[in-house]
Formats: structure tokens, C-alpha cells, sequence
């Protein structure tokens, strides 16, 4: 295990992978969407080039090969399941994507200490491509969804002993402990309720 490497799979606009590289870590930013990832490439080219931030254009999940997906308006709703919210609101486009297990990915860049998955109801894939014998991460964290039981079930085969629930959304969030626990210090804006 890497006690520097973050992967942040679902990165997104790549905030969490801005927050992670801001405390010093090495991130791995993984996301489906090839536009979001052109956004991370650009605005983190320093990181890149510094061999900081490695960002991969492919969807997780349990084998290699295409699948389509599903990219909604509202880019944090983009699913591979095409009956959730990135088919049900808003609208959306359908792009193909190449799907690669998460054993491939550390098998390429490491065990990460720390693993976010955050895969529109995609988690319980993603965490069932890892292949333990080659690794665990220390800590890793996911959003809930109708799969929890079936997580919770192999994470506790895994070893996984201790959780902790944290309701998701900005305005939800605790400020970080001054000094870090973990990595440098990084100021982080809360939103209160409006």
C-alpha cells in the first residue's frame, strides 16, 4: 500500500481531487466522462506533469469492455445504470465507455491508502473488481445506495471491521481538524442551510 495515493473514482469536476493533491497526497482521478476529464486534465496540468495526478478516462466495474453511459445534464446524476436519475431528470446523452475492473487500476498505479467511489449506484461493481490478494486500501469511503447490504457484506469479508456514516452534500460538511490528522492542513469552506 501507497501511504500517498488517493484514487478518487467518480472524480467528477475534480474538487475531492484538488482537496486530496492540496494536502500532499498523489491522487488517481477516475471518471466515464471524457469532458469531465479533460476539465481535471487542464486545470491540474502542473500536477500531471509533476507526476502528482494521473487522471484515467474509463468506468469501473467488473470486466474489460464497452458499455454505454449514461451522461445527464446535471454531470454528478451520469450513471452506467440506465434506470436511475441520469435517465429519470433532467436530460441526458448516451456516450460509450470503456469499462475496466479496479484490480487493473491497481495493478497500474499501486494500493491507494484511501479509496473514493462515488459511481451513481455503480459502487457495488467497482468494489467487487478488486481482487484482494493484491491489496486493500487502509480507509476507503463510498455513497450508500440499494446495494449497502451486499457492500457491507464483502467489505466485512474483507477485513473491514469500523464505518462511520456521513450525510452527503456541502452543506453537511465538517471542518477539517487544524493540524491534519493525515496530509497538510487545508482550509475548507462550510455552507449552512439555507
Amino acid at each position: 500500500m501507497h501511504a500517498d495515493l488517493i484514487y478518487d473514482i467518480g472524480s467528477n469536476d475534480g474538487s475531492d481531487a484538488s482537496f486530496y493533491l492540496a494536502k500532499g497526497f498523489r491522487v488517481v482521478a477516475v471518471d466515464a466522462d471524457p469532458t469531465l476529464c479533460d476539465k481535471i486534465r487542464t486545470e491540474h496540468a502542473t500536477a500531471i506533469a509533476s507526476g502528482g495526478l494521473r487522471v484515467e478516462n474509463i468506468g469501473i466495474g467488473g470486466e474489460s469492455k464497452v458499455l454505454p453511459f449514461y451522461v445527464n445534464q446535471f454531470a454528478e446524476w451520469s450513471s452506467f445504470k440506465a434506470s436511475s436519475k441520469a435517465t429519470k431528470q433532467l436530460t441526458h446523452t448516451v456516450i460509450e465507455v470503456r469499462m475496466e475492473p479496479l484490480s487493473k487500476l491497481i495493478a497500474a498505479h499501486g494500493v491507494p491508502y484511501y479509496l473514493k467511489i462515488d459511481i451513481e449506484g455503480h459502487e457495488l461493481a467497482a468494489l467487487a473488481s478488486i481482487d484482494p490478494e493484491g491489496g486493500l486500501p487502509a480507509y476507503l469511503s463510498f455513497e450508500l445506495n440499494q446495494d449497502w447490504a451486499n457492500i457491507m457484506k464483502l467489505l466485512a469479508i474483507w477485513g473491514f471491521d469500523a464505518f462511520q456514516l456521513i450525510r452527503q452534500g456541502r452543506e453537511f460538511l465538517i471542518a477539517p481538524p487544524n493540524p491534519a490528522r493525515e496530509g497538510g492542513y487545508v482550509a475548507q469552506k462550510i455552507h449552512q442551510r439555507s
